[in-house]
């Protein structure tokens, strides 16, 4: 199968030559439409438990990158913590 190709670039350069270029043109214009999905609980299936549990974690307590720390104890104890 490959001799039968190696034939063809062998008798007719000029065309291989202009045959890969529009193949890699071709192939670049179509890398240029791909695009990345960030967004994790898009990829997940919906009807998946743990999919509905972290859907409904979103509505509920907004973002789920945001991070509560709470303290207990006097202000004066505290804030060195913080810091």
């Amino acid at each position: 199968m490959f001799a039968k190709y190696i034939r063809w670039i062998l008798a007719t350069p000029k065309k291989a030559w202009v045959m890969s270029i529009l193949l890699m043109l071709v192939s670049f214009a179509l890398a240029t439409q791909l695009k990345i999905n960030t967004n994790i609980l898009e990829l997940l299936p919906p009807d998946e438990p743990t999919t509905q549990a972290v859907k409904r974690l979103q509505q509920e307590d907004g973002k789920i990158g945001v991070l509560t720390i709470g303290l207990k104890g006097d202000e004066v104890n505290v804030l060195p913590v913080l810091n």
